[in-house]
């Protein structure tokens, strides 16, 4: 009698595993591969004439895309599309509308360059005399608040000496960047003068300069905090602002720095007074598209800019556990993916739990993370989330490779 099953595959790796299982020759593996792969690709605003033939382009090699009502009839000049297709249908598509006229090469441009980064990709990111080699693995970024009012840890490392220790034993525990903050950006928060940072972070920085095992991010939205700490040691600026202070650019460029754009929708003052999207992951993805572009266009090298969609930033509990399911969606920008869900209230609406009760829950959300994209997770917990991610790692190695070898 024979056995019927529907098959979980997540990637070409393993497509090509399971034909040349059952004994396809290589020819037809590399055939057949890239037509197992379904992608779904949203443009936004394209005009109706060339949604149109965008339809007819792929409805002739067997894909399909999704128009309005409106465009059909010619009552919309423009129109969104949900193009629909497997890698081989792309293939095909790009190289058809490269003879299209209207905007159709740049969107086949597009579509090439957005399947290309959402397969994937290694950065070499350069940070004074570290380099983070992202892509390998997903690296910890471990945090130190030095702050009296953060959510989480709010007062633990409020003198100079505790905080460097802290940062110190982050790195023993496993951190692969150390993040240093001075002002609290928990909701309702109010801003700490410049003045009020400097005096807390500086003295932390001075003592962990140049004998700390790994790169130093400043996590500040201030240009003048930037400033002292990029001079003081610290490599990265960690910025929830996404670049809004147009000073912050310069800084950064100036010392070579590399850069987290984060979305943010509001303040941390006001950030969590109903927040709302129409489109979640598109309003995400296009505010930071255009604060990347910013960021080069003042000098930031784009190869030390990271992305960050803000979780618990102008977000509901929903809104959070959407984003990270839908994480990789990310890629599309092209460059390495930041994530901090440790410990937030998203978790606590869950377990009912206080932020410090909340590890196990951290533990989940940073798992959902890695296999959903994330190149760097942000976490309070280095030791415990090292463990997570080391057996979340396992797991990728399968999905990456295809083959059951690559569990050691």
């Amino acid at each position: 009698m024979y056995r019927l099953r529907v098959l979980s595959l997540k990637n070409r790796n393993n497509i090509a595993h399971e034909l040349a299982k059952i004994g396809v020759d290589p020819g037809g593996i590399e055939k057949m591969t890239p037509k197992g792969i379904l992608r779904l690709i949203k443009i936004d605003g394209i005009t109706s004439p060339a949604a149109h033939i965008l339809k007819q382009a792929m409805l002739s090699i067997g894909g399909d895309v999704g128009v309005s009502y409106g465009s059909l009839t010619m009552r919309d000049a423009t129109t969104d599309v949900l193009v629909i297709g497997t890698e081989s249908h792309y293939r095909r598509l790009v190289e058809n509308l490269k003879a299209q006229p209207l905007d159709l090469r740049e969107i086949s441009d597009r579509i090439e360059k957005a399947l290309s980064s959402f397969a994937g990709t290694r950065f070499h990111i350069g940070c004074g005399e570290h380099t983070l080699e992202i892509g390998e693995r997903t690296l910890l970024m471990g945090v130190v608040n030095i702050t009296p009012d953060s959510f989480s840890d709010g007062g633990d490392c409020l003198e100079a000496e505790k905080a460097a220790e802290r940062c110190f034993q982050l790195v023993e525990d496993g951190a692969d960047i150390v993040d240093v903050g001075g002002e609290s950006s928990r909701p309702g928060a109010e801003p700490a003068s410049e003045e009020e940072e400097l005096r807390r972070v500086m003295p932390v920085l001075e003592k962990i300069s140049g004998k700390i095992e790994a790169p130093v991010s400043i996590d500040t939205v201030k240009p003048r905090v930037a400033e002292e700490a990029l001079s003081a040691g610290a490599t990265i600026v960690n910025d929830i602002t996404g670049l809004q202070n147009g000073k912050m650019a310069s800084v950064i460029a100036e010392h070579g720095a590399a850069v987290v754009v984060m979305h943010m929708k509001g303040t941390p003052r006001t950030m969590q007074d109903n927040p709302h999207y129409d489109d979640l992951m598109g309003e995400i993805i296009e505010f930071l598209e255009e604060r990347v572009r910013f960021g080069i266009a003042n000098g930031v090298d784009e190869e030390r800019i990271l992305v960050d969609p803000g979780i618990g930033f102008g977000k509901t509990a929903e809104d959070n556990y959407r984003i990270i399911d839908r994480l990789e969606e990310l890629r599309c920008l092209g460059r390495p993916i930041v994530v901090g869900p440790s410990r937030k209230s998203f978790i606590g609406k869950v377990l009912k739990a206080a932020p410090r009760g909340r590890v196990f829950g951290t533990a989940a959300a940073v798992t959902w993370c890695i296999a959903n994209g994330a190149d760097i997770v942000r976490v309070h917990d280095v030791k415990e989330m090292k463990e997570v991610a080391a057996v979340a790692e396992e797991f990728m190695a399968v999905r990456r490779e295809g083959t059951d070898e690559s569990l050691r």
